[in-house]
């Protein structure tokens, strides 16, 4: 089956046009990837933007979390030092 395109005859694309193997791997990698990929961004989002309003609401609740949060902080900023005191004193005792 020939397309006519005015006066011309188009030759047929049909079987260049066949499916293969890895160009459907291919595909489906990209869909795969791309699909979890989008939605997990989605769902950080939506996460973020009902996490947002809530705490926008409850004032009580801001500042628990916001609390507990400093707290981290802090916890992770002491050990980072006992962390960097070792090593200075590692090295110290490397030098002796």
């Amino acid at each position: 089956m020939a397309l006519t395109l005015g006066a011309e005859q188009l030759p047929p694309i049909s079987e260049t046009l066949q499916p293969s193997t890895t160009g459907t791997m291919i595909i489906s990698l990209f869909f795969a990837t791309f699909g979890v990929l989008g939605g997990a961004l989605a769902g950080v989002a939506t996460g973020a933007v009902f996490v947002d309003r809530r705490l926008a609401k409850d004032e009580e609740s801001r500042a628990r979390i916001m609390a507990a949060l400093q707290r981290y902080r802090i916890g992770e900023r002491r050990k980072r030092a006992e962390i960097l005191e070792a090593s200075l004193s590692d090295s110290d005792s490397t030098r002796t």
